[in-house]
């Protein structure tokens, strides 16, 4: 269900494909007409979903922990209430982050399954299909050594320091920034006005991402160290190995777990890191990306609600 009218402009329903159809979240308690608790499974990613257990019948009950509840924007409290009444309801919990596993409570430990972000074989597979070179990359690359990439939310826990020095430090080296900005406008209008290689363009669909993503030749992940960004599995780490990109990151540590990640530990490291050559097979990283698909995470959940029957 969706309340989000900025992306989901839903006013009754919309069938996706064909195992899933979005409805918009003021509807929900009509689907208690059409479900029964034997049959559905109430799977919940954000605390206020508890609302909601009362009014969706249901058999068993999934709660997805999935990032630190200072990020999300509602009564802090309320959150935090509603947050502890769904670790106790639930049957299963899923977090993406070692820390988050590691900050609920002990008694819940053996309905918890850690579980990082990962990504799909659609996207890999349009990845290896896409020849498409958008105009902004050709141009890039007619004055440019490489290009450097990220894509995501530009917000608060991005590193602007960081990439102020990248952008001193390897002028050789264009920095090409896809997505929405949230709260940090003017310190991306200082880079644009003071730095002729940085460039940021606005969100896009996913689908036309792919083809900017192809033609990075590093990968980046420009987060600062904190309690909130230790907490985060970050998707796109997972999409950028997909596509055979060499992924340099700050130290946080999600990304720390990673081998295949070169992480860094100062301004200085990620800058060199930036410069080296191909450090890891691509064969190998192949390989990794397919353990990490989001299929295998849906069969370790599978798995979890056989045992417990």
């Amino acid at each position: 269900t969706t309340l989000n009218h900025k992306t989901d402009k839903v006013n009754f329903f919309e069938k996706i494909n064909e195992n899933l159809i979005l409805l918009n979240e003021s509807l929900i308690e009509y689907l208690k007409f059409g479900f029964s608790a034997e049959n559905t499974v109430y799977y919940c990613m954000w605390p206020n979903n508890n609302r909601y257990t009362k009014v969706i019948p249901h058999a068993y009950l999934i709660y997805d922990y999935m990032d630190e509840l200072d990020l999300l924007e509602s009564n802090h409290d309320e959150l935090k209430h509603q947050h502890s009444v769904l670790l106790e309801k639930a049957n299963l919990i899923t977090v993406s982050a070692q820390k988050l596993y590691e900050s609920i409570d002990e008694k819940y430990r053996e309905k918890i399954l850690l579980l990082p972000n990962a990504v799909d074989l659609d996207f890999v597979s349009k990845i290896e299909d896409t020849q498409n070179i958008p105009n902004e990359i050709r141009l890039i690359k007619n004055n440019y050594k490489r290009i450097v990439g990220y894509y995501g939310a530009i917000a608060p826990w991005v590193d602007f320091d960081l990439i102020e020095y990248l952008l001193q430090q390897n002028k050789s080296d264009f920095y090409l920034f896809i997505g929405p900005v949230f709260d940090t406008s003017e310190k991306v209008a200082y880079l644009l006005n003071n730095y002729e290689n940085i460039l940021f363009i606005k969100e896009m669909p996913r689908e036309k991402i792919i083809s900017y993503l192809k033609n990075f030749d590093k990968c980046i992940i420009p987060f600062i160290k904190n309690n909130i960004t230790d907490s985060v599995s970050p998707v796109k780490v997972y999409e950028y190995l997909a596509a055979g990109k060499d992924v340099v990151s700050t130290n946080i540590l999600e990304c720390e777990k990673i081998q295949y990640i070169d992480v860094s530990n100062n301004k200085e490291e990620f800058s060199k890191n930036l410069q080296l050559s191909l450090k890891h097979k691509k064969d190998i990283i192949k390989n990794y990306v397919l353990e990490n698909l989001w299929s295998k995470r849906v069969e370790k959940i599978l798995e979890f609600m056989e045992k417990k029957k």
